[in-house]
């Protein structure tokens, strides 16, 4: 007897997807492209929830009802005439219950986009080290770019097959993102990278595509980063907020994120319970899922001290990010900085000199560690820690670049010569 399901994956907007399976033979999966927010969907029930905010719920909740018999008839028919039941035989049915367009086949670029997606091999457990499959944020970022896609084939009037993927497209593409969608030029760039592992991986299963797909590439800016200096750190710790306690717990919770070197998903939910073995801090990161183990800083434990052993009163992210942008300002860091700032306007980043405490934001907690405890601590100490997995992404993180390692290499050096130079002579005796 065939059996049909539904499920979504675990990420902010996921594609409704059904999967077919009759024996052991046939288990197929394929998307519904019905698009909803995951917290509209009731894995129970396989449906979307019944509230208000949820889109189109009965309409797509009517629709995958219908869809079911639709399915297992035509699985009826087919099986019995000997037709190979398989994913493009599914996704052929459902796009006839669909009425939609019947020239899906994987030599266009939106439906090999989907393809790739669906045959993803999704992660739950977001590690990286020794797991295999993708985790939901990659997902997330495949279904966006696709999306993206969508649009810009609405713009141009055409749809495109993987065969025109050169660098005319390249180029046209690019300029869309720019001007139409306001992308950063990173956020573009690696669009473009995600784009081309598309087209490779269609290469690599006999799909025709352009000569000139390998001249097709990705690419990154300079990024500015934005770091709190030891002096501004200590500014921070030293000054009086009693009288703002909102602001005053806030600065606490931002000394733990300067002195732990951690993203803020994971300092902000430290309880009395994560502090292990006299003095450690120990927890598993919530996007790597890797277990870190971090010393107890000097700061932390005033922290701790002044709240009586606990760690500050929790509070969201989102409120944190905006009370130490204030901390920031109390304090006085407001040296003119190149940086980016949100345009409430277009919502988009937009670079220019702002005045430093506008641009602090949570993610300076990691970046501030790492930075001002390279060169002092060993590489991969730091790496540890913050959880990178190679030197090079480590380095990159924190801006530096072949020319700060030969100069710290020559500073090294010439320490040396120094030292040399200052040693005394041993007295003959």
């Amino acid at each position: 007897m065939a059996d049909i399901k539904y499920f979504i994956k675990d990420v902010k907007e996921s594609t409704i997807y059904l999967r077919f399976r009759h024996g052991r033979k046939i288990d197929l999966k394929k998307s519904t492209h019905f698009k909803i927010k995951t917290a509209h969907w009731n894995p129970d029930k396989q449906e979307v929830r019944k509230i208000n905010d949820a889109k189109d719920k009965d309409l797509i909740n009517n629709q995958l009802d219908e869809l079911k018999p639709y399915l297992i008839s035509s699985f009826h028919n087919d099986y019995a005439k000997g037709v190979e039941i398989n994913s493009a035989w599914l996704g052929t049915q459902i796009n006839s219950f669909f009425n939609r367009r019947t020239d899906s086949d994987l030599n266009l670029l939106i439906e090999y986009f989907q393809h790739f997606i669906d045959k993803l091999p999704y992660r739950k457990n977001n590690s990286r080290k020794g797991k295999l499959g993708v985790s939901s944020s990659t997902i997330q970022k495949y279904e966006n770019i696709q999306r993206k896609l969508e649009a810009f084939e609405e713009s141009k009037n055409q749809r495109f097959y993987i065969s025109d993927i050169d660098l005319k497209f390249e180029s046209d593409f690019i300029r869309y993102l720019k001007g139409i969608q306001n992308l950063s030029e990173n956020t573009i760039g690696r669009s473009i990278t995600f784009l081309k592992t598309v087209c490779t991986d269609a290469r690599d299963n006999g799909i025709k595509t352009s000569v000139q797909l390998n001249k097709v590439k990705g690419f990154t800016r300079e990024t500015t980063f934005i770091t709190l200096t030891p002096p501004e750190i200590k500014k921070i710790e030293e000054h009086d907020f009693s009288e703002i306690p909102h602001l005053d717990n806030a600065r606490d919770w931002l000394i733990v994120g300067l002195n732990t070197g951690q993203r803020v998903s994971d300092f902000i939910n430290f309880t009395r319970e994560t502090i292990k073995n006299n003095g450690f801090l120990e927890f598993k990161q919530k996007k790597t899922d890797a277990k870190t183990i971090v010393p107890l800083h000097e700061s932390v434990k005033k922290v701790l001290t002044k709240n009586g052993g606990e760690f500050p009163r929790k509070i969201s992210e989102q409120k944190f990010n905006t009370y130490i942008k204030r901390v920031s300002k109390e304090v006085g860091i407001d040296m003119p900085t190149k940086g980016k700032k949100m345009n409430p306007k277009t919502k988009r980043k937009e670079e220019g000199i702002y005045p430093k405490h506008e641009l602090v934001s949570s993610h300076i907690c990691r970046r501030s560690f790492a930075t001002n405890h390279y060169g002092r601590l060993p590489t991969p100490v730091l790496m540890n820690i913050t959880n990178h997995s190679t030197e090079k992404m480590f380095l990159t993180y924190i801006g530096k670049t072949p020319e700060d390692s030969a100069k710290q290499l020559q500073d090294y050096w010439q320490k040396l010569i120094e030292n040399e130079t200052n040693l005394t002579p041993l007295k003959e005796n």
